[in-house]
């Protein structure tokens, strides 16, 4: 996980050390003598280990982009280390060992090498935070003048053909979602463009700079590449266009199928459904496999992604619509869609955030929320506010794993690597995104800027309720640390452990 390869020779030994003990004392004898046998064999075969591990360019192969790369250099080099050492054993007689031991450490070894490289590979290619144009906050406030300040009016049929549209988009939508959507468009006006497709060809084909709204009648679920489709609708509309869609959200999906089902039954075609159409497009190895069976059609998805997957591609939220089986938008064109590449989704994220001096550092976090969730962070915070002056209330973009991830802390955990990297220290403020950061009073900023931010903030010492009282105990604690560091951060250390484990203090 370090640049130095001398860091990874030395995490290696790590590995193979522990997974040697481990597998003593899985054995049922006395360690301490086991131990005492092994051990000058236990260095010579460490040395066959780490030899056979830099002729082949292991740790190399570990930050080497390909993943498959990484995985092939670690096999390869141990199957050399446990032959020679096979070799070495046959060669001098020694049948004291045991095969559970010598295989069961290279195995677990093995195994830890793997996940690591895995995991070191999600940490550095993990999807970056996103940060808002400010091109797009430029127009904001004109489209809002130009749009959402007009007064809503009910659009009536003019002839025979208008009367036929009108029948069939309440056909397709219902009676009541039909006048509300028509409220902010009019489906009679010959600029606007009604689709009921999943092609994003049958958009493309369309002229340019003609339509000010599409409606396309078609769930999005069924669209193969959806980013592409909105970004085509987007090329299309002029700055403030409209564009209405729907689709079926995962909520819907699971009351849908566990009320068409008889009671277990329906439990076992949920799990199945969930494995499949939800779990196998998430895994590099799997996702192929799903899209060439089911040609990207019925996928799952959750409001939080729609709405990110909408954001990422320009628009704003105007107004929803939820009917029993069915999910209806309406946004405008805020602006282009976003060059930041944003197709991959692993276990971990990395977040821009403030650090000491008001240097610009990458925290690395578990990803606890849905797809494109990022995307949508101001939609958020000011629909719901926030809880204790930090987290969002009833934040639906969290997914039911991340709440569990939150509530044990495990998703902090690959913020150790900013530990080890200097960028943070154990006790301090929270690191900040530079949206949070401009919320914060001049002085305030001044002082958080002035140490590193913490892996533990203050936040569990004093359980702030609101914004003002979590500035006021930041300050406070920032206030003390200047005078004397180690003290405080002593203090606060095992003040914010009896918080969270004897209290169950958390965050969000």
């Amino acid at each position: 996980m370090f640049k130095k390869p001398f860091s990874f020779l030395l995490l290696d030994l790590i590995i193979v050390a522990f997974s040697f003990l481990c597998m003593i004392w899985i054995k049922p004898v006395s360690t301490a003598g086991y131990i005492m046998n092994y051990l000058i064999p236990f260095v010579i075969f460490v040395s066959i280990w780490l030899a056979s591990s830099i002729f082949m360019h292991k740790y190399r192969g570990i930050q080497v982009k390909n993943l498959k790369g990484s995985g092939w250099a670690i096999i390869s080099s141990n199957f050399i280390a446990i032959s020679l050492s096979a070799i070495v054993i046959y060669a001098v007689r020694v049948d004291f060992f045991s095969r559970q031991v010598v295989f069961g450490t290279v195995a677990l070894a093995s195994f830890i090498e793997l996940l690591s490289a895995y995991i070191f590979y999600n940490v550095v290619h993990a999807t970056e935070e996103f940060e808002a144009y400010k091109d797009a906050l430029k127009v904001k406030d004109f489209i809002k003048q130009q749009t959402l300040q007009k007064p809503l009016q009910h659009f009536t049929p003019r002839d025979k053909n208008d009367e036929k549209i009108e029948k069939y988009l309440i056909e397709s939508c219902g009676a009541e979602v039909y006048r509300i959507l028509t409220e902010n468009i009019n489906p009679f006006y010959d600029r606007t463009l009604i689709l009921s497709t999943i092609t994003k060809f049958n958009v493309d084909k369309q002229p340019e700079n003609y339509y000010e709204n599409i409606i396309n009648i078609k769930n999005i679920n069924d669209i193969r590449f959806i980013n592409k489709f909105f970004g085509s609708v987007n090329s299309k509309l002029p700055f403030a266009g409209m564009f209405i869609g729907c689709a079926e959200t995962k909520n819907m999906r699971k009351k849908r199928l566990l009320n068409k089902y008889p009671l277990l039954i329906n439990y076992f075609i949920y799990l199945f459904d969930f494995i499949f159409n939800r779990l196998l497009p998430k895994f590099q190895v799997t996702k192929g496999i799903y899209y060439f069976i089911t040609k990207g059609l019925n996928r799952v998805l959750t409001k939080a992604e729609i709405l990110g997957r909408l954001y990422y591609c320009g628009f704003e939220l105007v107004r929803e619509v939820e009917t029993r089986d069915k999910y209806f938008f309406v946004v405008h064109k805020l602006c282009s869609p976003h060059k930041l590449k944003h197709s991959k989704y692993g276990l971990f994220i990395k977040l821009r955030r403030i650090g000491k001096n008001k240097k610009r550092i990458i925290v690395y976090k578990l990803r606890t929320m849905h797809p494109y969730s990022e995307y949508i962070q101001e939609l958020v915070y000011s629909r719901h506010g926030t809880a204790d002056g930090d987290k969002a209330v009833n934040d639906f973009r969290i997914t039911n794993m991340g709440k569990v991830f939150r509530r044990l802390w495990l998703d902090e955990l690959p913020m150790i690597y900013n530990l080890l990297k200097g960028e943070m220290k154990l006790v301090g403020v929270r690191p900040l995104s530079e949206a949070k950061f401009k919320m914060y009073p001049k002085h305030m900023q001044e002082k958080r800027t002035r140490s590193k931010p913490g892996l533990i903030p203050p936040f569990y010492v004093d359980l702030p309720k609101s914004f003002e009282e979590l500035v006021a105990s930041e300050e406070k604690y920032l206030d003390l640390y200047f005078q004397h560091p180690f003290r405080t951060d002593f203090k606060y250390f095992f003040k914010a452990l009896f918080q969270i484990i004897i209290k169950k203090a958390r965050s969000g």
